[in-house]
């Protein structure tokens, strides 16, 4: 998977920390002044200011009250409302002096409880008797005019929506009017027309909640529980008119009504599919000036003339925007049905209006945003993680892998997969996995929203256009021009002539992407559909195109060589059943670099039965599944396909080079099993074997330290390893010195350009994480090794191993007591060559541990929404993943109650602080005494 927006590591963690918490204050704070608002009139108030001497600030007939809102993760303390106490004593002596009427009361409202010291102040006869502080669970008696103070903003918004679900608003959903008024809150604080003064006034309040309904209660329901797509644009930019396109059922309508929410500006929604388009401005003008002014602001019996043109109806609702000094929101769904001409008039008469055209890509759109000079935004569908969200919503079970898979099929558009899972779930027994298999394979059962909508779009491509797909939907990778026009040549007899055309059409639609400079591939989405409709070329079939491609790939890949096709290449062998160039990569240790897939695994084991195959490929087939075997410690068929390798090697007149390979294998599975007495043979027979040349001497010996090292003898494994690196250094050239702070693009042009420099650079690495493993087991120092190693393996493309040296290098750093630099390695090198390598069973594992690294940093937040994320993969998991995920989950929960310790040792010890005596009772509120609570050792 490509890393996206929200997979790649951030520059700066920290300043992201601080970013998140700023908004969820804010967030907080105009929730609780949404909660004013809706109290407002019942408490009586005035007016209700926000954002001006404090955070709110209620005027009521005879009084003043004065709100400051906190929002802490952490106990509120003396220093976070030693400001506001200030502030407290200049505007109690205004009132005092005359110079504001009526009296004053002050109020701190956090989402946190007092911490001891603070709490001790209150309580002591030094407090001001006029400002109240409140807190969850100790709301105490409050004002009329006040809501209590809640933990989070979800509990905020369920106690604004409680109290507006009694208002007499039954169009409205009462969480739109919570977010609206939030919204409104947000712009009041900035001093944006209307809202200059920061105030409501009470006589406004009942036009402000008839203005929300206006705006919201025709636009399309909001899904009850919306989830947010990958890079989702933003509502408000500074481009007055937005193109936001995507297929039908990428979820453009739910984007725009959930949107609305949370606008501060009015806004309204237009469907403009069944509207011709000289009819549109006229339309749009009668529906807008209905919506957005209404009948409380008068006069639109002189606005709504007889014979009122379209374009002079939006001009006299520009004019009244004008007047009022503000603007508005038109969402215009199914812009694309429209005449760009009629679009372009609609937008030209008017300056107030911000249009966001919901659009299906196409010519339409290609020529509104040429005209326009604006951008097309295109949404992206939901990421794996929201993918697994829906799966356990659904009911449905799935690992990290068939999620991506899942993804892969629909696009990630919200539709598609909510179709798909509900096949899932009737049919498939909530076993997503066998129901991406069976699509893939076109052998479900059941038609999916996904074929019926994008049936009828394909169905309407021209001739060579449904070819184009077609070709393209055969590859799960990217094609050149030329690779594309030789697999049309030989399937379908096309010519590039016809077939380009076709090819610069689709781009416009989306159904085709352009990737880098003159690569070609289909959208996700689209290709199921496109491999079902091979057949009605020729009778084309998928096992014919893809006999045809793998021929293509092999050709290219061989005069240049495209690690990143790799995958790909070997999926499509194994599709085929080409068992003799599988067999023959097999052999290769960059094959298991990739994560070999399970059908993958099956054609090997299929070639290792088939008696009909000859000895030798037989032979490597097995090799290639032990190697599997032994590098997941599965034991379980080891021995039996080593003894039919054996009896291969006997009775198949097998040579010397399947002979050192048994060798090798059979000392490493003895040594996974501490038979000393079988390795020491097995290493007398290798002298035996081993050519007498460096390259194989070099290899010899790196399974001998091996062979140590998992009998437990790791000075003798790490002695051997130390030379192997010094080897392996002066063969390529080069020193460690050279490898010191230089990125991998650095080292390339250092090296010497050896026979097979990505084998002697993965041998290299696999020897510094050797030596590494040796001296985490005797206690010593391993330096800079697996960070070396981690540069290694990414430079030979042996991804598998560089993600699992990088996070044992996370613990080493770990152990040094350093989290900071733990989460660096994180975030810089190995969650970016997680998603980039595209290694599905290695994601979950290493999100895991990033979380557990957060929660050592103290980032608690951060790491429960890490784990949060993660929850709906558990009920895919095998059940050592679910083990290794619930012992993370612990270890977070273990830190986090370590940290809740050290602080609160830390409160009490400060100087000036209250001191807690052992034999008192522990400031935490368990009851219990100090000393037999947190204070236990701690002194």
């Amino acid at each position: 998977m490509p890393p996206t927006s929200e997979s790649l590591a951030i520059l700066d963690a920290r300043q992201l920390a601080r970013i998140e918490a700023t908004h969820r204050g804010f967030l907080y704070q105009h929730l609780y002044a949404a909660g004013c608002l809706l109290l407002a009139a019942s408490a009586g108030a005035v007016s209700v200011l926000v954002e001006r001497d404090e955070d709110v600030e209620i005027k009521l007939p005879d009084r003043c009250v004065y709100v400051q809102v906190k929002t802490r993760t952490r106990p509120l303390t003396q220093n976070d409302v030693k400001g506001a106490l200030s502030r407290f004593k200049t505007l109690r002596a205004t009132h005092a002096s005359g110079a504001r009427p009526g009296k004053a009361s002050f109020w701190i409202l956090s989402n946190t409880a007092c911490g001891p010291a603070l709490l001790a102040e209150i309580r002591s006869g030094y407090w001001p008797v006029d400002v109240t502080v409140r807190w969850p669970g100790h709301n105490g008696q409050l004002d009329a005019a006040l809501p209590p103070a809640w933990v989070d903003a979800a509990e905020a918004v369920a106690w604004c929506a409680a109290l507006a679900a009694s208002l007499p608003l039954a169009a409205l959903v009462p969480e739109t009017l919570v977010w609206k008024l939030a919204g409104l809150v947000t712009l009041a604080s900035s001093g944006t027309a209307p809202y200059e003064n920061h105030a409501f006034h009470a006589e406004a309040l009942p036009d402000v909640f008839e203005q929300v309904v206006l705006q919201l209660h025709e636009f399309p329901t909001v899904p009850t529980c919306y989830r947010p797509q990958a890079g989702e644009p933003n509502l408000i930019t500074n481009q007055r008119v937005r193109v936001i396109s995507g297929f039908s059922g990428a979820g453009k309508t739910a984007w725009a009504s959930q949107a609305a929410l949370h606008c501060a500006l009015p806004a309204a929604y237009f469907d403009a599919g069944d509207v011709p388009g000289t009819a549109l401005a006229t339309a749009l003008g009668r529906e807008l000036l209905a919506r957005l002014l209404g009948a409380s602001k008068g006069g639109l019996g002189q606005v709504l003339l007889p014979g009122a043109t379209g374009t002079e109806l939006l001009r006299v609702l520009d004019r009244r925007l004008q007047r009022d000094g503000i603007d508005a929101v038109v969402f215009v769904d199914n812009a694309h049905q429209v005449p760009g001409d009629a679009l372009r008039s609609v937008i030209q008469a008017t300056s107030r209006l911000r249009f966001v055209l919901l659009c299906q890509p196409g010519q339409t759109v290609v020529d509104l945003t040429a005209t326009l000079g604006i951008p097309e935004e295109r949404l992206s569908g939901w990421t794996v993680d929201t993918i697994a969200e829906e799966v356990a919503a659904s009911g449905g079970r799935a690992d990290y892998a068939t999620c991506q898979r899942l993804r892969e099929t629909t696009g990630g558009l919200p539709l598609y997969v909510q179709s798909a899972l509900q096949a899932a779930s009737t049919v498939y027994g909530g076993d997503v996995a066998a129901l991406c298999t069976d699509i893939r394979a076109q052998t479900h059962v059941v038609q999916t929203a996904q074929e019926a909508i994008l049936a009828r779009m394909y169905d309407a491509l021209s001739p060579a256009a449904k070819a184009a797909v077609a070709l393209l939907s055969v590859a799960e990778c990217p094609l050149t021009r030329d690779e594309l026009a030789s697999l049309a040549q030989a399937l379908l007899g096309v010519q590039d002539a016809a077939l380009f055309p076709a090819i610069r059409s689709l781009a416009a639609t989306g159904i085709i992407q352009v990737v880098g400079r003159d690569r070609l591939q289909v959208h996700d989405a689209v290709r199921m559909l496109g491999r079902a409709r091979l057949g009605q070329y020729g009778g084309v079939t998928l096992g014919a195109a893809q006999a045809t491609l793998k021929g293509i790939l092999s050709s290219s890949l061989q005069q240049q060589p495209d690690i990143a096709r790799f995958p790909a290449f070997v999926r499509l062998l194994g599709a085929t059943g080409d068992v003799d160039t599988l067999v023959d990569l097999a052999g290769h240790e960059l094959f298991h670099e990739f994560g070999v897939a399970d059908d993958i695994l099956s054609v090997l084991e299929g070639a290792a039965g088939n008696a009909n195959l000859p000895a030798s490929q037989r032979f490597w087939a097995l090799d290639a599944l032990v190697f599997a075997e032994l590098t997941q410690s599965a034991s379980t068929t080891v021995s039996e396909h080593l003894a039919l390798m054996t009896r291969l090697l006997c009775d198949g007149g097998l040579g010397k080079k399947e002979q050192l390979a048994l060798c090798m294998k059979r000392m490493l599975a003895a040594a996974h099993h501490g038979r000393a007495a079988d390795v020491q043979a097995a290493l007398e027979e290798l002298a035996t074997l081993t050519p007498d040349e460096p390259t194989f001497l070099r290899v010899a010996k790196h399974n001998a330290a091996c062979s140590f090292y998992f009998l437990g003898n790791y000075q003798h494994a790490m002695e051997l390893a130390e030379a192997l690196i010094r080897e392996y250094y002066d063969h390529l050239g080069i020193h460690p010195g050279d490898v010191l702070a230089r990125n991998p693009k650095d080292i390339w042009p250092l090296l010497r350009d050896t026979e097979r420099v990505q084998d002697d650079l993965k041998h290299l690495a696999d020897e510094l994480d050797l030596y590494a493993r040796c001296c985490s087991e005797l206690r010593v120092e391993s330096r800079l090794a697996r960070i070396h190693a981690f540069k290694f393996y990414t430079m030979a493309n042996a991804l598998e191993s560089a993600i699992k040296v990088g996070q044992d290098a996370v613990d080493e750093v770990l152990d040094r007591d350093d989290p900071i630099g733990a989460r660096q390695l994180l975030e810089d090198l190995l969650l970016p060559v997680v998603y980039s390598a595209d290694l599905a069973d290695r994601v979950i594992p290493v999100r895991s541990q990033y979380a557990v690294v957060l929660a050592y940093c103290g980032d608690f937040a951060g790491a429960d929404a890490e784990m949060l994320r993660l929850t709906p993969y558990e009920s895919g998991l095998t059940d050592d993943g679910r083990k290794e995920l619930r012992i993370q989950r612990r270890l977070v929960d273990r830190l986090r109650e370590a940290h809740v310790e050290k602080r609160l040792i830390a409160s009490t010890d400060r100087k000036g602080a209250q001191k807690v005596g052992r034999n008192e009772p522990c400031p935490c509120g368990s009851g219990r005494k100090y000393k037999k609570c947190h204070g236990a050792g701690s002194r």
